[in-house]
């Protein structure tokens, strides 16, 4: 199935329709409850050739090679933060004249890079999306890119669980087809790569949560007849031993908006331990959302509470997928430079939601992604068409979307008030937080203070002499134990002018004419500093708060 033909089964459940205690930054998430949490559902479905992956080729972002008439993609990303590993050229493709570029999802430094500006920004965690039609695929590549993130997740104390996603054909699909193909893979999840162990996998009630996401929509693109859907939630509940997170149409509880109008239905959504109901695309501006609030989100929470289930509710900000759909319009629904996203959570939380899905991530097909993306026109490639965060007028970082994130996941910690007005300077370090005072200065071996360089080929050492980091004179920044090396910064082949830890948080590697060229994209932390433990690992700390990590404990 090629990603147009994807996308429009996907496209079906989607109503286009007319306006109608964790802390932020905490270093390690409590992995064992719902309750509390910003979540955000993950695709990690970007390939390209040269990524390493089997397939070496171009997946989700064109179909095809990428080109102004094959992008598949609305949303052009923010590449400045990803490491080179990450990387790949789009021939053909300039921004300013410059050779445009793409990502990977594939690479393990993507998934690293990515739980790291979750913690960073207070995401708790990712709902990781698994199509059932895409099975096949991911387990060809030894489910590589999974282990990475459950890697980065627990690298970066951020919590996850799995969201199948059960978009497909069904038209010539047997009930027994697809329950075997669920069993199988749960326990190949569960019992072989061991993902419900992990500590950083999401628990509720002491149960790992399972998402099942197309339970109820009324076409032959999803679980539409309810004796199907309540086989699958009741193995999961009984033979799985999960607890089980459904997502089902926006329309579940009193019918219409893409849900079966099937009766039956009823005691299959009754039976679900968490309710998620689907949001993006059903209303388009704020008053939409206030509609949505009323007629939906109030009536929902109020069934919930009267079955005893968790409710999580979806937000997004904004929807675009013109590249994709050529009929489709551009900016179909505008973010009104994050007020819409802040209306949607101020409403939930309002309404007495305890916890929240943002859609998406990564999501730059549907331009739902929160991630950095290009914040003008000008930072995306000169061919084609894209949609960038100045769209609505509005001079804004590429970050933006992760700041509101942030604000968003104080709100549902409980950390500050729930408030109608956006925070006009959100993110880590605003002024809606009091000032920190500045950490102490830290020297002594094995640390690399703040407002200091690091010499090229002159090694900082840990205290106990195993492990050397060398800012080598071919570019690249490597971890040592003895000759083995543990962890680089992948940069080999540029020209290094100077390594600095910077006195606003930043370790940054420079050219000679003072340009960087890689990052540990902490900054923000004034005071913070570099420290190459005895485990082998090397640290960016504020105090005693770990910012960045290169993994590579613990020897």
């Amino acid at each position: 199935m090629n990603i147009l033909q994807r996308w429009r089964a996907v496209a079906a459940s989607v109503v286009l329709a007319a306006p109608l205690m964790t802390s932020a930054q905490a270093q390690t998430v409590d992995s064992s409850t719902l309750v509390g949490k910003v979540l955000v559902g993950y695709q990690a479905w970007f390939r390209c050739p040269g990524d390493g992956s089997p397939g070496n080729g171009w997946s989700h972002w064109s179909n095809g090679a990428p080109s102004a008439g094959t992008l598949a993609i609305d949303a052009y990303p923010d590449l400045g933060g990803l490491p080179q590993a990450s990387l790949c050229a789009v021939p053909g493709m300039t921004v300013q004249g410059q050779p445009a570029r793409l990502f990977s999802s594939y690479p393990k430094e993507t998934a690293d890079t990515h739980f790291q500006w979750m913690r960073s920004y207070g995401i708790d965690g990712a709902l990781l999306q698994r199509f059932v039609s895409d099975i096949p695929w991911v387990r060809s590549e030894k489910d590589v890119v999974l282990q990475n993130l459950r890697n980065a997740a627990e690298r970066y104390g951020r919590t996850f669980a799995i969201e199948y996603d059960l978009s497909m054909d069904y038209t010539s699909v047997s009930d027994d087809t697809l329950m075997a193909k669920l069993q199988e893979d749960w326990q190949h999840l569960a019992n072989e790569l061991k993902l419900t162990a992990s500590p950083a996998y999401l628990k509720q009630g002491g149960k790992p949560i399972v998402s099942l996401w197309g339970l109820g929509f009324g076409d032959a693109n999803h679980v539409n007849r309810p004796a199907l859907g309540q086989r699958i939630v009741d193995w999961f509940k009984t033979q799985a031993q999960v607890t089980v997170m459904g997502g089902v149409p926006g329309g579940w509880k009193v019918g219409g908006r893409s849900s079966s109008a099937d009766p039956g239905w009823a005691a299959v959504y009754a039976s679900l331990d968490v309710v998620q109901p689907w949001a993006v695309g059903s209303f388009g501006d704020a008053a939409g959302a206030d509609n949505w609030k009323a007629l939906v989100l109030q009536p929902d929470l109020a069934q919930t509470r009267a079955n005893k289930q968790l409710y999580l509710p979806v937000i997004f900000p904004g929807f675009s997928w013109h590249n994709l759909m050529k009929t489709a319009p551009q900016n179909q629904i505008p973010r009104d430079g994050g007020r819409f996203l802040w209306r949607q959570a101020f409403n939930a939380r309002d309404a007495g939601a305890v916890a929240v899905k943002i859609a998406m991530f990564d999501e730059v097909n549907e331009s739902t992604a929160i991630f950095k993306v290009a914040s003008k026109r000008a930072a995306a490639p000169d061919q084609g068409y894209w949609l960038t965060l100045d769209a609505d007028g509005r001079d804004l970082p590429s970050d933006w979307y992760l700041r509101l994130a942030y604000e968003v996941a104080r709100v549902y910690s409980g950390q500050v008030a729930n408030t109608a007005t956006m925070p006009a300077k959100p993110g880590p370090g605003s002024a809606t937080e009091p000032p920190a005072p500045p950490p102490p200065p830290v020297s002594g071996c094995g640390v690399l203070p703040a407002n200091t360089l690091l010499p090229v080929n002159r090694p900082l050492n840990s205290c106990d002499g195993r492990f050397q980091l060398w800012m080598q004179s071919d570019g690249n920044l490597v971890l040592y134990q003895g000759n083995q090396p543990l962890w680089s910064s992948s940069t080999a082949g540029k020209v290094v002018g100077k390594i600095a830890m910077q006195g606003d948080g930043n370790l940054v590697i420079y050219d000679p004419a003072n340009r960087p060229f890689w990052a540990s994209n902490t900054s923000g932390h004034p005071g913070a500093h570099l420290t190459l433990q005895n485990d082998g690992n090397l640290v960016v700390y504020l105090g005693s708060q770990a910012l960045w990590a290169s993994g590579s404990c613990c020897r």
